[in-house]
């Protein structure tokens, strides 16, 4: 009977049978080389974190689900993800120096196209459109587009920006067609240097608007300004860093919040990563607490947003016909 128990004992530690320790929050199957390769993503499916030793909310969410594909080739580098706070619709844009937003629906067909304008009717000027944000306004519903990329800020060729910008509108009211719609630009300058980026969030209760660096060694700087006034310069506070090469990969696509700025969602290549707000903490709080979420293979994943029920989330590639994919929230 003794050396029965002992062989019992002996397969359960080879076969890891009875291994009841929860899933790491900041684990993922992912390499921590910091390589800069867009493609190595992992596969659909999603890191179980339901059991949090913190006690966190449910992060269990369900594979990635393609509901549709763009349908217009003209949208072929999705950078920026947003959904509208009144239609079943989703606002993208190209990456790039067009300050103009896509409106589609959930199979990908465009329904409308909205170029940003100044009260001359002239386009908004941008040199590197990279993200974009939703924020309730005193007089409609917010979208920001996020002018802020900066690639000779991270080494490539040509001269570094001396600002970056940001472009915000009034969601219309009536979404179809190609249209004109009046924004308005706030300008920031960087305390310390200038600095590449392609992630933005704003804050819905106070509309302090927060910019995540993307760097080469993977230490993203969080930078906010503290509801800014469109029309003016302001130069940006240094929040905190955070470190993303063990959760997530280094470089850092995009980003999101939660309606009830409870939440934060940021994008890399490789994957998505959670971040919760503790109770009475702020947002740079948030960043204490990752937990990884992984994404769908795409060829260049750059953007990701809350979906209109606040928890279940999408995200896109850069590409033509890119397909959309949700993400189911399974907690209930």
């Amino acid at each position: 009977m003794r050396r029965l128990a002992f062989l019992m004992m002996l397969f359960g530690a080879l076969t890891g049978c009875g291994d009841t320790t929860p899933p790491s929050d900041t684990a993922a199957d992912v390499d921590d080389d910091a390589d800069d390769a867009a493609n190595d993503t992992p596969d659909d499916t999603t890191e179980d974190t339901s059991e949090d030793t913190r006690g966190e909310p449910c992060l269990e969410y369900g594979g990635a689900t393609s509901t549709g594909k763009l349908s217009d080739e003209a949208i072929d580098e999705v950078s920026g993800l947003a959904a509208s706070r009144r239609e079943p619709l989703l606002y993208v844009h190209n990456d790039g120096r067009r300050s103009r937003f896509y409106v589609i629906d959930k199979t990908g067909a465009r329904v409308a196209r909205i170029d940003l304008v100044d009260d001359a009717g002239e386009d908004l000027e941008s040199r590197d459109c990279e993200d974009m944000a939703d924020a309730p306004g005193p007089d409609g519903d917010y979208l920001y587009l996020a002018d802020i990329g900066d690639n000779a800020a991270r080494g490539s060729a040509g001269d570094p920006r001396a600002d970056v910008r940001v472009h915000r509108m009034v969601e219309p009211a009536v979404l179809s067609g190609e249209m004109d719609v009046p924004g308005e630009t706030f300008t920031f300058t960087y305390p310390d240097r200038p600095h590449d980026a392609e992630a933005m969030i704003v804050d819905p209760d106070t509309l302090d608007l927060y910019i995540l660096t993307k760097e080469n060694d993977g230490i993203s700087i969080l930078f906010v300004s503290r509801n800014p006034t469109p029309g003016t310069t302001t130069v940006l506070e240094q929040v905190r860093t955070v470190d993303f090469t063990t959760i997530g990969g280094p470089l850092v696509t995009g980003a999101a919040i939660s309606r009830d700025g409870q939440r934060i969602l940021v994008r890399t290549y490789r994957t998505v990563v959670h971040f919760q707000r503790p109770e009475g903490g702020s947002i740079a709080d948030a960043f204490d607490h990752p937990a990884i979420l992984r994404v769908g293979r795409e060829p260049q994943g750059e953007a990701v947003c809350f979906a209109q029920n606040d928890r279940d989330y999408f995200t896109m590639s850069e590409g033509t016909f890119a397909p959309l994919y949700s993400y189911e929230w399974l907690c209930r």
